[in-house]
């Protein structure tokens, strides 16, 4: 488990930015599609941490760059 640091800067506009997206959604599942797994897992971790529901975090790897 990957644990978000707490005194990390952008924690708390993270949580607030979490926050507006959910309330924003009416209802709808968010999705926040992220590039680095152990920055998904921290960032699952802070979002569980916080009760924000409505909100799913994906680790989803940029396309390898090879051939273009």
């Amino acid at each position: 488990m990957v644990h978000f640091i707490d005194w990390f800067p952008k924690r708390d506009a993270l949580i607030k930015d979490a926050e507006m997206r959910v309330a924003a959604a009416q209802g709808n599942t968010v999705v926040w599609r992220v590039p680095t797994k152990n920055s998904a897992e921290a960032i699952r971790e802070l979002i569980d941490s916080e009760q924000i529901r409505g909100l799913i975090v994906e680790y989803c790897p940029m396309p390898n760059e090879e051939g273009r």
